[in-house]
């Protein structure tokens, strides 16, 4: 089973890649999905690799199963992590397709409890908008009680309005892959 969802994921992100890449401007319709054409280095490819890596990965140790996000964060180190290796090996086994890339825009929530965790894929310049959390957006719990930055443990200051959730990030050490932020609601 978990072979064939990751056959189906690859498949799709291979496609959904391949999109994006053309120069055409698509529109959410079916007429504008049946005129893509599948350009010809995806069609020589054949062969692609795609990796997600994260806090949950832990989890599926024995013994691991039921901890919560932060347990799993404090354990989540990556000390033996090498990009250069796995890049290496994708290489080496000759896959054509690697990887997603993605911005400081990118942004994954989590819920545990009274708490929504986001997660900043890279390293914001300056103050972090987040405008799916805006305040027309009715939170689980209702408001905001506070915020923190999980890797240096900081509150952080914000400004919840119509256009985002706009968090304060002056003297907040960043990390330069991914940003935790815990958020607690009332």
């Amino acid at each position: 089973m978990k072979k064939v969802v990751f056959l189906l994921t690859s498949t799709l992100f291979s496609i959904s890649s391949a999109v994006l890449a053309q120069d055409n401007k698509y529109v959410p319709s079916w007429n504008s999905l049946r005129s893509h054409h599948t350009p010809q280095w995806l069609m020589d490819a054949k062969f692609g690799i795609y990796c997600h890596w994260g806090i949950q990965t832990i989890s599926y140790e024995k013994g691991k199963e039921n901890l919560s996000n932060e347990e799993l964060l404090s354990q989540f180190k990556g000390e033996n992590f090498n990009a250069d290796e796995w890049a290496k090996l994708f290489e080496t086994a000759g896959a054509k397709l690697r990887g997603i890339q993605y911005t400081k825009e990118d942004i994954r929530f989590t819920v545990n409890g009274d708490h929504l965790y986001a997660t900043c894929l890279g390293k914001p310049d300056g103050d972090l908008e987040i405008a799916s959390l805006n305040s027309n957006f009715k939170l689980r719990k209702g408001d905001i009680l506070h915020i923190i930055h999980l890797g240096s443990g900081k509150k952080i200051q914000f400004n919840h309005n119509e256009k985002a959730l706009v968090l304060k990030l002056d003297g907040i050490p960043l990390d330069e892959t991914a940003n935790v932020f815990k958020i607690s609601l009332r």
